[in-house]
């Protein structure tokens, strides 16, 4: 049975696809097919997928489908199940897409900067994620918070944040995804994280970053199901 996330976010700039990237290079390294299903109108991680190609990158065990629309999400869902890792790249909205992607996944993952323009949003959509299920969501919920310098956690801002994120009880991810450029050159240039060209360390910094991150979701889904 494929493990199914869904990655949504009603903020823009909250780095929800390059989140959404980040897992298929880490899942399609360890040997996983992972297919992406890009359902988000502005179509960010189709757009990876082609300068990937154009770039001449390998695109090993990963696989990208557009879809327009909630009818057409149901069918590609259908047609994704041989896949061993499928991702939900949504729109920004709370929606027919949402509510379908989310229903038939393990885990939403809500990708948010550790900022004032962003938690509230998170806190907004957990709460209409909510409305739709009256409470009983049949999947998990964790925010990502993401775009974190190595000394940000040492901030003033940070501390605020944190505090933000007690007090509204946001569940969120141990595992924090550190800015990095080279995630904004596998964004801008194509193609997986492992494949991408420059400072070696830097990369595999990111990729360990990835697999904490990817290990955590693995293991938190596992956790639940267990005590179910």
């Amino acid at each position: 049975m494929a493990l199914l996330l869904t990655i949504g976010t009603t903020k823009g700039g909250s780095g929800k696809t390059t989140l959404c990237v980040l897992l298929a290079s880490v899942f399609a390294a360890k040997g996983f097919s992972v297919r992406i299903l890009d359902a988000d109108p502005q179509a960010t991680a189709i757009q990876w997928y082609a300068r990937s190609l154009d770039a001449g990158r390998k695109l090993e065990n990963i696989a990208v489908d557009v879809v327009q629309g909630a009818d057409q999400l149901a069918k590609a869902l259908a047609a994704a199940s041989g896949a061993d890792v499928i991702l939900i790249d949504v729109p920004g909205t709370v929606d027919e897409i949402l509510n379908i992607a989310a229903a038939h996944s393990e885990m939403v993952l809500i990708p948010a900067r550790a900022s004032g323009a962003d938690l509230p949003e998170v806190v907004r959509l957990l709460a209409r994620l909510d409305a739709m299920y009256e409470g009983a969501k049949p999947f998990l919920t964790r925010c990502v918070l993401n775009g974190v310098s190595g000394i940000a956690k040492n901030t003033a801002a940070f501390k605020v944040a944190a505090a933000y994120i007690e007090d509204h009880a946001i569940p969120v991810t141990k595992t924090i995804v550190v800015e990095r450029p080279v995630l904004q050159l596998m964004m801008m240039d194509g193609g997986p994280l492992g494949t991408m060209p420059g400072d070696a360390e830097q990369i595999r910094k990111a990729m360990v970053n990835g697999e904490m991150l990817a290990d955590e979701i693995f293991e938190t889904i596992a956790a639940v199901g267990a005590e179910q």
